[in-house]
């Protein structure tokens, strides 16, 4: 699961984006092209940093959560 991003489990800092990016070139260049994560793990930073790293060239597989949380219940919202 990628989790990074989460600043409260797992103690994300963007100033540690640089060391992610290769941590995510390497799991490209070995064959892990396949990411789990949720939109809970940095309130969406870590689909972030994954389209941000994947912007070139690399093609990756993203699964993703949606939390449907107590203050997401509006009928728009959960048909999105």
């Amino acid at each position: 699961a990628w989790a990074w991003g989460d600043t409260l489990y797992w103690g994300y800092d963007a100033k540690k984006d640089d060391e992610l990016k290769e941590a995510y070139d390497y799991c490209m260049s070995h064959g892990v092209k396949f990411f789990d994560t949720a939109e809970v793990y940095g309130l969406g930073r870590s689909e972030t940093l994954l389209g941000k790293f994947s912007k070139n060239g690399q093609t990756a597989e993203v699964a993703t959560k949606f939390a449907a949380l107590p203050w997401r219940r509006r009928k728009d919202v959960v048909a999105a």
